[in-house]
């Protein structure tokens, strides 16, 4: 997070969306295509994601971190969570507001306006990537927050390494699963649960910003069995690392009250 030197964690605030594009922070979109995949095969199977990650909240009081397009939050406070949704971006926060219709706002995850003790649970979707974690979880600690459920983008998979490379995408910050739970655990928190997923879904379906597979992303129901079929049978291979695309992880504070871990 530090190769601009406009940019500086933990204020984001007084940097220019130029500095945070070329620091990787945030990243250029086009808004067409997102509306396009938000209302089309991605959209169906990113909230179906989202809606299956509901039991892992710890607690009513959930942030979102780096909301992005909102669709998380959307599914959450459809739920009856009460969410906060922030992200540093404004073009991506104007899509939350428009399409997600959620209430957000523009504020530095290092330092949010909400008070101490505020948060029970923390989500990161597709948003661990961007942050400096040292950081973070001082903001974290400070807002009382107990879990920490992540869902992002594997990078153990060579597939999406080689697309990246191809495309000249990077993020700040990147890491792996496994890296991001021993960082964690070296500021207080510990695993609950690690789970790869995702084998065709985000290929077919083009995610935010890539065009879906002609005529295959029209089944989105389908895309999404298939891949459950396929992610049990590379599980049982010990291959899900390395052939999926996400992956889930849920971190708990290691002073706060156990629950059933996931499954």
């Amino acid at each position: 997070m530090q190769n601009n030197p406009e940019v500086a964690s933990p204020d984001l605030l007084a940097a220019s969306r130029e500095s945070l594009v070329e620091s990787h922070i945030v990243h250029e979109f086009e808004p067409a295509r997102v509306l396009d995949n938000l209302a089309g095969c991605y959209g169906t199977l990113i909230q179906g994601v989202y809606r299956e990650m509901l039991p892992l909240l710890k607690g009513r009081r959930i942030i979102d971190c780096g909301c992005g397009f909102g669709q998380f939050s959307h599914v959450a406070i459809n739920a009856g969570f009460e969410v906060t949704s922030i992200d540093i971006d404004d073009a991506s926060l104007a899509i939350a507001r428009e399409v997600s219709r959620i209430p957000c706002r523009r504020e530095s995850i290092y330092a949010t306006s909400l008070p101490d003790g505020s948060c029970d649970t923390a989500v990161c979707c597709d948003s661990i990537q961007h942050f400096d974690i040292r950081e973070f979880r001082r903001e974290l600690k400070r807002l009382g927050v107990q879990r920490i459920v992540i869902y992002d983008s594997n990078i153990s998979n060579p597939l999406l390494a080689l697309y990246r490379g191809i495309v000249g995408h990077r993020e700040s910050n990147d890491r792996t699963a496994d890296a991001i739970v021993r960082e964690f655990r070296e500021y207080g928190y510990d695993l609950v649960a690690l789970r790869y997923q995702n084998v065709v879904s985000l290929p077919i379906s083009g995610g935010f910003q890539r065009r879906p597979v002609p005529l295959l992303h029209r089944f989105p129901r389908a895309i999404q069995r298939i891949d459950r079929r396929l992610e049990q049978a590379i599980r049982l291979l010990r291959l899900d690392r390395f052939l999926t695309f996400r992956f889930l992880l849920v971190l708990d504070r290691r002073d706060s009250p156990k629950t059933a871990a996931a499954a």
